[in-house]
């Protein structure tokens, strides 16, 4: 099928009051050969130069299935909540991972935006129309899912979820980035959840884990065992990218980009080039000795034909055994146990003063992100602030 040629019209209206007004129009053919339109707004607070960026925007979008071509029906939530799935979790085209609200959801972030429309249904029923839900309705919606009475729609998942009050916020945020998205693609006029906030609440300070209890932790704990948590402790990878890391392979960002992944142990400097599974984004991370040890040992003690670093560890029970190997040890259960192993090793590379956005992009998230979930105040800081360090 050819591509869809957008047009870009002067049209002039003359208003109840007897004022001729000018205004800019989008005009295109549907599938039947019928005269679509789309209005951008007044010719006084639109240059031309902006209505002929949002006629390529708009043609570029129909192209590539972004924007609906028909008219067609007015989607209902139940309509919806398929459509948002099957477009937010694959791109259409390339030239639709340059747009900010069309890109590409992970699964875990389309598993969350799932539960959130499925509140929405129960709410305001499966045949809603979409582009009826007002801001009001988004504040009774709010109100009822902090008032317990949409456990329904979380019971008929596979997945137990808890409705606590960062769940809560979560929820919000979750429903204004799918309206926002809903509104990008034309579907809605404005976003009913656009002028809420619901910023995460603080949470306690993440435990840390010191070396030595972590070298106590690992000591009984196999090969690969022993090189998984080491990724996670000692280079701050999620458990995901440690567990997936190739000891050489070839991986695409989230950018269609190339990038050589593994352990480079010929560098002048050790380390570890990967993709994040969770954000698509290639990063390097430096290996310190007490972590090059254990992958050398691993990479002399693993099987042939094995390209795995955490070979053969699988993604089930990870919480499981992980606890298994804390009571094997006699030591004490951290809470969040994997999360702490991350903020563990940021907070030492705070502590050693390397630079907020250093450290940060070696753990492969952001510098806020950094200061909300990972750093905080450590001990060894505390004990330096007294003068008592020893």
């Amino acid at each position: 099928m050819s591509n869809v040629e957008v047009k870009l019209w002067k049209q002039k209206r003359k208003m109840a009051s007897g004022k001729l007004v000018h205004y800019w129009q989008l005009v295109w053919k549907d599938t039947s050969g019928k005269k679509q339109t789309k209005t951008l707004g007044k010719c006084s607070e639109i240059t031309a130069t902006e209505a002929k960026a949002a006629r390529r925007d708009h043609e570029l979008k129909i192209n590539t299935g972004e924007a609906r071509r028909d008219r067609g029906e007015r989607l209902r939530l139940d309509e919806f909540r398929i459509y948002y799935q099957q477009r937010r979790t694959r791109y259409t085209e390339k030239a639709s991972r340059l747009h900010k609200t069309h890109q590409k959801i992970s699964p875990g972030t389309a598993v969350e935006h799932d539960m959130t429309a499925r509140y929405l249904i129960q709410h305001f029923g499966p045949e809603k129309l979409l582009d009826t839900i007002t801001a009001v309705d988004a504040d009774d919606f709010l109100t009822a899912l902090a008032a317990g009475k949409l456990e329904a729609a979380r019971i008929q998942t596979s997945r137990e979820y808890e409705l606590t009050e960062n769940a809560l916020r979560k929820h919000c945020r979750h429903a204004k980035a799918i309206f926002g998205w809903a509104r990008a693609m034309g579907l809605i006029i404005a976003n009913p959840f656009g002028d809420f906030a619901a910023p995460s609440l603080p949470g306690p300070p993440k435990a840390q884990i010191s070396r030595e209890d972590f070298r106590t932790l690992i000591a009984p704990a196999t090969q690969p065992w022993r090189a998984f948590l080491a990724l996670c402790r000692l280079a701050g990878l999620r458990r995901e990218e440690a567990r997936t890391l190739p000891w050489s392979g070839q991986a695409t960002d989230k950018f269609g980009q190339e990038h050589w992944v593994g352990v480079d142990f010929e560098a002048e400097h050790t380390r570890i080039s990967l993709v994040s599974a969770k954000t698509g984004h290639h990063r390097v991370v430096p290996v310190d000795k007490e972590l090059e040890a254990i992958l050398t040992a691993t990479f002399d003690a693993a099987p042939a034909g094995s390209n795995r670093v955490a070979h053969p560890i699988t993604r089930n029970n990870l919480t499981r055994k992980a606890q298994e190997l804390i009571t094997a040890a006699g030591l004490k259960s951290w809470p969040k146990f994997y999360n702490a192993l991350r903020a563990s090793r940021e907070n030492e590379w705070k502590e050693g003063g390397f630079a907020e956005a250093t450290y940060a992009a070696w753990m492969g998230h952001g510098i806020g992100i950094s200061r909300t979930n990972y750093v905080c105040p450590t001990e060894a800081e505390f004990a330096r602030a007294t003068g008592k360090a020893a």
